[in-house]
């Protein structure tokens, strides 16, 4: 028989068994964590980044009363509610949700406190989705970034919505002034300016009919800039052009019996214009596309038979644009 002398190290072979033991074994708990998923997933399939349409306005209101034993009864506001009043609006989601809450404390005659009332009440858009923002995979759901410059480009198109002034690049309206046509074309080079030409002919101006001592049969081209302000409708713009126009030299006499007369005729001159000019451009319906320009510029005029002179062109546009 072959023995080990054990006696000494008995401490130490015990405390291994019992580390050996514990490791492969452990005690049944019946505890239960729900704190996983009560929150959310975060495993969420990734969605394309969309554009969106307004629908309306959903209110959610809700009561959560809690004793001094820490019972709760009714709930906060939740995410189904909200959606529920989504759906009724036919719409896919919201945004802009806010949330207010005030509360009551009850007492017993006593002044001791019994519970609280919380109620809570929201609000938020409905919205509908339309389409896909351009640059967004649609295989894989998510936005083709490549670099710096691509992550700019799809916050530009997703958060950043063009404005009325610059809904479209391209601006092109036929236009009717005083008894004449006119043909329009702006280019715009950012949200705030363009640039553009502008051809017309009108007949008779507003200051012409009141004296004719000023241009008739007027004919202009210009080249325009305009500045958009806040990026609206509204411009201010001025212009350098050419005027072909007809002044009068017609003039006042009296016949043998004293008869008062007037012997009118008229000249062709040509000169140097500067028009400014203001207005609004008013996108209909849906961005871009149909347009209309309603405006006026008036007309300061280098040349002719009296130097300088003046006329006023209102104008309404119809056009497309692209």
């Amino acid at each position: 028989m072959f023995y080990v002398k054990v006696g000494k190290w008995l401490p130490f072979v015990t405390v291994f068994f019992v580390l050996v033991f514990s490791s492969c074994s452990s005690i049944p708990s019946n505890r239960i964590d729900y704190s996983y998923p009560q929150s959310g997933s975060s495993n969420n399939a990734s969605i394309a980044v969309k554009d969106y349409q307004a629908v309306g306005i959903i209110f959610v209101k809700s009561t959560e009363i809690i004793d001094v034993n820490g019972n709760h009864t009714g709930s906060k506001i939740t995410y189904e509610r909200l959606m529920l009043e989504v759906q009724k609006l036919n719409a896919d989601d919201f945004i802009n949700l806010r949330i207010d809450v005030n509360y009551v404390q009850e007492y017993d005659s006593n002044n001791v406190l019994t519970r609280t009332l919380y109620n809570y009440t929201a609000n938020a858009l409905a919205i509908k989705y339309t389409t896909a923002i351009a640059g967004v995979s649609a295989a894989a759901n998510l936005p083709i970034i490549r670099n710096n410059d691509d992550v700019e480009a799809v916050k530009e198109k997703r958060f950043s919505p063009r404005s009325i002034a610059n809904a479209r690049n391209n601006w092109l309206s036929a236009e009717a002034t005083m008894a004449g046509p006119g043909l329009r074309y702006e280019r715009m080079l950012g949200k705030n300016l363009s640039l553009g030409a502008n051809f017309y002919y009108q007949y008779l101006s507003i200051l012409s009919i009141i004296s004719w001592d000023f241009p008739i049969n007027e004919i202009g081209i210009d080249a325009m800039a305009r500045i958009y302000p806040v990026g609206g409708a509204f411009y201010i713009g001025a212009g350098l052009g050419y005027r072909f126009f007809e002044e009068d030299e017609g003039y006042y006499d009296y016949d043998y019996y004293y008869d008062y007369y007037y012997y009118g005729f008229y000249i062709n001159s040509n000169g140097f214009a500067i028009s400014p000019e203001l207005g609004w451009k008013i996108d209909v319906g849906t961005s871009g596309g149909l347009f209309m320009d309603v405006g006026v510029k008036g007309s300061l005029i280098f040349g002719g038979i009296y130097n300088i002179t003046f006329s006023i062109v209102p104008h309404i546009g119809f056009g497309w644009a692209f």
